[in-house]
């Protein structure tokens, strides 16, 4: 199987076959309606109305066995000729891409530049055009494995057919064994490719037809939910379905657990149930707050969900759509951050750097640009409170003094960028990276690991410290990173150390542009309150406006750096 196999799929054909077989599925209907006629003759008694009734059986289980197989070969054509059609269209726009590009497809699902081509001698757009040739590679590699896995499906419902049919008795009509063949004729929708990168996901989701993504929506909500290159409205739509399974499982298993704790000495103190106790209910007072931060603000996509194998639940929201926005930011918390104690407050930040940013827009005259602010608990941030006990406690303070909760997020983060990136239909969009606190540090592991490649700007407020003397360290130019230090921040004294710094130097140094957290009028005019303390940068100030901070982000999200304060 190649491309040239999918250029010469006979669509005509299929639909032909569609066709005849509809026509014999209409005799079938016909012939059934004759013999239930027949099959009531009142009044008739004896060994002749007893063998007309055998024959009529008989007759009836001939009937219903066509029409299974009838019902899938006509649902297979149909679906094959659906997914066939896809692939053409998806094949026609890899090819346009490559035209565009001055390249070709082969027929292997290589890309090549074609002879006439003037190539760059520049390193960064070498880098751009080979990024090119491996997203149009991949493009071409799923759409070829999505025609493998179509011909391997029909193959195999042709194959059960003429074995083991289904047990169709008497009692069946056609309608009944139409619809039981049907199902018999589904193309299944493959799994994404283990170990896909998220470029490779959004290829894989583009092969597959619009019957087999709501068919893995459906039927593997939580492989589809938090896989990086899916896009965020399929993602939502998976994580939120579910929303109802997992809570009746915590509830299920906090009455347990509660049972144990009232019937146990001490309250369970010695059993570890009472902090089991503690972190279900903080898992369904998480669910609680998703629910509550979806319903205050509708638009909102669910994009990370996970309640199931980490100690704390997992979220992400969206206010806005990252698959069709022009320019998206994702901004990562730090220390004490949990999905229970601060996914409302933080989407609700979203909600007001969304509306910044659309106003900046509108008044540079660019109303046409959408954006997307997305809060980001993608991963455990270290716990000094909100720990069941008092050495969970010290634990938490130890992990925050270490970079390893910020290094293994980081890959998660980086992977979540590009992720963005895959999925956009915006050739280019415009991805901005914020951290705040130990959410600074995991930022910066991110654009190490990865990120940079995707991610445009990158702004780190409240930080401790990067494990970045300089921006170069993390792949990002210096001209697009920033840095943000309030008045009385007890946070970024660890940032101001220098080589002393737990986590090394940065960013608190000259290898930074510094942004001002203090009060002023920005360049639209608008008075702005300043930040003080750890946790006001991204709030509003007292005149209902976003701080200076704030504003500073909205301005660098829209890729306006020139009208920060500084």
């Amino acid at each position: 199987m190649d491309l040239t196999a999918i250029d010469n799929w006979d669509i005509g054909a299929l639909e032909a076959t569609e066709s005849t077989l509809t026509a014999r599925v209409n005799t079938l209907v016909a012939v059934q309606a004759d013999l239930t006629a027949l099959s009531t003759l009142p009044g008739w008694h004896g060994e002749a109305a007893a063998a007309a009734s055998s024959a009529y059986e008989m007759t009836q289980d001939e009937l219903n066995r066509e029409a299974v197989e009838l019902g899938a070969c006509r649902t297979l054509a149909q679906q094959t000729a659906d997914a066939v059609v896809h692939l053409k269209m998806q094949l026609a726009e890899l090819r346009a891409t490559a035209t565009a590009h001055l390249m070709f497809i082969a027929a292997d699902g290589s890309a090549t530049d074609v002879g006439f081509a003037v190539l760059p001698t520049d390193p960064v757009a070498i880098a751009a055009r080979e990024q090119v040739k491996r997203e149009l590679h991949d493009g071409a590699h799923a759409l070829v494995m999505q025609a493998i896995d179509i011909d391997s499906d029909g193959a195999q419902t042709l194959s059960n057919l003429m074995g083991t049919m289904p047990n169709i008795g008497p009692a069946n009509d056609v309608t009944s064994s139409l619809a039981t063949g049907s199902q018999l004729g589904v193309l299944s929708a493959p799994f994404p490719p283990q170990g896909a990168s998220p470029q490779q996901v959004d290829a894989y989701w583009d092969a597959l037809p619009v019957a087999q993504r709501m068919q893995m929506i459906a039927d593997h909500p939580g492989v589809i939910g938090n896989l990086d290159g899916i896009p965020s409205v399929a993602r939502s739509e998976a994580n939120i379905a579910q929303i109802p399974g997992d809570r009746e499982r915590l509830q299920t298993l906090e009455a347990q657990l509660q049972a144990k704790v009232d019937d146990s000495f001490a309250g369970g103190m010695f059993s570890n149930d009472d902090a089991g106790l503690k972190l279900v209910q903080d898992k369904l007072s998480s669910l609680d707050a998703i629910d509550r931060a979806l319903r205050d603000h509708p638009d909102a996509l669910l994009t990370v969900y996970e309640v199931n194998n980490h100690e704390k639940a997992l979220a992400a929201v969206a206010v806005g759509n990252p698959d069709t926005a022009d320019h998206v930011t994702v901004s990562t918390p730090g220390l004490n951050t949990t999905v229970n104690g601060s996914l409302e407050s933080m989407v609700s930040e979203a909600d007001q750097l969304n509306t910044e940013m659309t106003t900046q827009l509108d008044r540079a005259g660019r109303s046409n640009e959408t954006v997307a602010t997305i809060a980001w608990i993608g991963y455990e941030a270290p716990q000094g409170q909100n720990r069941p006990g008092m050495l969970d406690a010290v634990d938490g303070y130890t992990d925050v003094m270490s970079d390893d909760i910020a290094h293994d997020a980081g890959a998660t983060l980086a992977s979540y960028y590009q992720g963005i990136d895959a999925a956009s239909t915006v050739a280019d969009p415009h991805i901005s990276a914020f951290g705040h606190s130990y959410g600074s540090l995991t930022t910066s592991e991110a654009l190490q690991q990865g990120g940079s490649q995707v991610v445009d700007d990158a702004v780190f407020y409240g930080s401790p410290g990067l494990n970045s003397v300089g921006t170069s360290s993390m792949g990002m130019p210096y001209q697009h990173v920033w840095a943000m230090d309030a008045e009385s921040d007890p946070v970024t004294w660890a940032g101001h150390l220098g080589p002393f710094s737990p986590f090394e130097a940065g960013p608190y140094n000259q290898n930074y542009q510094q942004l001002s957290a203090d009060a002023g009028v920005s360049a639209d005019g608008v008075f702005r309150d300043g930040a003080s303390g750890h946790s006001e940068y991204t709030r509003a100030g007292d005149n209902g406006m976003l701080r200076a901070p704030g504003y500073n982000l909205a301005v660098i999200g829209i890729g306006r750096p020139d009208l920060v304060m500084q």
